[in-house]
């Protein structure tokens, strides 16, 4: 699907200065597909994996649960005076 999505990418770009060309709507109806696609495979694979869980990855998991949301760099604590 990937392949598909980035081949109608480039037939997009190819007709951008027509903005009613027919590319447009079938890139943009599979791009959302695809992007839904990916969202139902990591739900998916995130239930798969919390229910096959035992032991100490019970722990993980809550880890995981638990920490705050960020974007994934390093943390900036300031230094206390």
């Amino acid at each position: 699907m990937r392949h598909k999505v980035a081949k109608l990418s480039y037939e997009s770009y190819k007709a951008r200065a027509l903005p009613y060309h027919p590319s447009h709507e079938e890139h943009r109806v599979l791009r959302n597909q695809y992007a839904e696609a990916i969202k139902e495979t990591k739900k998916k694979h995130w239930l798969d994996w919390l229910e096959a869980i035992e032991g100490n990855e019970l722990w993980i998991a809550n880890k995981y649960i638990s920490a705050a949301g960020g974007d994934g760099g390093p943390s900036k604590i300031p230094t206390l005076k």
